[in-house]
């Protein structure tokens, strides 16, 4: 069950905070320092999400069991995806944060989104983003995938006898 929500406070500086206190350095200081918490939020919000989302008396299969809210305190934003698959849940909330290119969105608590691209936290203590879009495999994975690579683009000869047996040692 997705769930996408706009936080008042910006995950970037909630995020920079925990590591300034982490790692009390001037450059993790610097991204909090000037900078204010709060994300700023359009008057015309409600429309755009509107816009974005369907009316609600538009016919949309795609957007059915979509349940859209602006609560007073806490997050400025929550839209829950009901039992929309993850990917089209995903497709959708990078649909809307192109439409606020300046806010931060969070998706299941876990993906964060700005202007249509996705972030994850990595690092050492898991306060730092970073783009989502490259491919994370498993070192087995990985190396043996690299050893294929190696062996098909090796020259014959050098592959001639990789397969015989084991010969005695004299």
């Amino acid at each position: 069950m997705p769930r996408l929500v706009c936080p008042r406070i910006s995950p970037e500086w909630e995020l920079a905070a925990q590591l300034a206190l982490v790692k009390p350095k001037p450059y993790t200081k610097d991204k909090i320092a000037h900078r204010e918490p709060q994300q700023p939020w359009p008057r015309n919000a409600r429309k755009v999400v509107g816009e974005c989302l369907g009316r609600p008396g538009d016919e949309s299969p795609g957007l059915a069991g979509v349940a859209v809210d602006f609560p007073k305190s806490g997050n400025r934003l929550e839209v829950d995806f009901g039992e929309m698959e993850f990917s089209r849940a995903k497709r959708i909330a990078r649909k809307v944060s192109r439409c606020f290119p300046e806010l931060w969105f969070t998706l299941d608590d876990a993906l964060y989104i700005r202007d249509g691209v996705v972030y994850q936290r990595t690092g050492r203590y898991n306060l730092e983003l970073v783009r989502a879009d490259r491919m994370r495999l498993r070192r087995a994975v990985r190396f043996g995938f690299l050893d294929e690579v190696d062996h098909a683009i090796a020259r014959p000869h050098h592959r001639a006898n990789q397969d015989a047996a084991a010969q005695r040692d004299r």
